[in-house]
């Protein structure tokens, strides 16, 4: 350890990028990639299972303040299943999300830059997901990615989805004002109903990703709903569709 602490400072901060920094970039991102794994809990990416050594921060204060800011700003934190077998388990990445940044305290959730959070019904929840926002106030980028259920139209499901993601943004007061995506509108409702969304500062969206207005996406799961309803009232189920509105009541679509 005294050789390491003896050494120039630029060679000093190589060494510790090397065992801070995630060597899986994201295809999509461009970003360096770390999974704060539920199952084990350590910093570990789709291809190696430990790549990364955080233990250095701890062996002495001057490696600790040299190297916090390498793991948490350089590298971008996802935090939801890294396959389908994890998301049938009931794997919910917002409560996971909320405790990792909990447990990393306020001063290093600031250093974050990017983070991604995921998972399946769980992710209905407005009070979680504005402390999401709220905790992560440096950000630079906020991707959330949800499966809906497995069924042709589940646009209740998106309706309320997305409510609850628009209400918790506001009230948050994020400086993530923009939203954009990978995918049109930020949904595919086919299949299991891929809910794909990027909240980033202004000026901060990719020549490819494409822009979401909620509003717009809000208007139209609304008029799928009613179009819906009308059609189970053809087969006899006069039955509203209902969604929990984001102040904890029960409305009518």
């Amino acid at each position: 350890m005294t050789d390491l602490l003896t050494l120039p400072v630029e060679i000093r901060l190589t060494i510790l990028e090397n065992l801070l920094v995630s060597k899986c970039i994201s295809e999509e991102t461009g970003n360096p990639e770390v999974w704060p794994y539920s199952k084990d809990n350590t910093l570990a990416t789709r291809e190696e299972p430990n790549p990364l050594q955080p233990q250095i921060l701890r062996t002495c204060k001057k490696l600790y303040s040299e190297g916090v800011a390498l793991l948490y700003s350089k590298n971008r934190f996802c935090i939801h299943s890294p396959n389908a077998a994890d998301d049938d388990e009931g794997y919910d990445g917002l409560d996971q999300t909320l405790g990792f940044l909990r447990g990393i305290g306020t001063v290093n959730t600031s250093l974050i830059r990017w983070l991604t959070i995921g998972g399946g019904a769980g992710m209905l929840k407005t009070k979680q997901l504005q402390e999401c926002f709220q905790l992560a106030n440096k950000l630079t980028d906020l991707t959330v990615v949800a499966l809906g259920p497995r069924c042709k139209a589940p646009y209740s499901y998106m309706l309320q989805y997305y409510l609850n993601i628009e209400a918790a943004a506001r009230a948050s007061s994020t400086l993530l004002t923009e939203v954009s995506s990978a995918i049109p509108n930020g949904f595919v409702p086919e299949g299991f109903s891929v809910i794909h969304l990027k909240f980033h500062r202004q000026g901060a969206r990719l020549g490819d990703e494409l822009e979401v207005k909620l509003d717009e996406s809000i208007a139209h799961f609304r008029e799928q709903v009613r179009e819906q309803e009308k059609e189970w009232k053809k087969q006899g189920w006069n039955l509203p569709i209902m969604f929990e509105s984001t102040n904890g009541l029960v409305a009518f679509v």
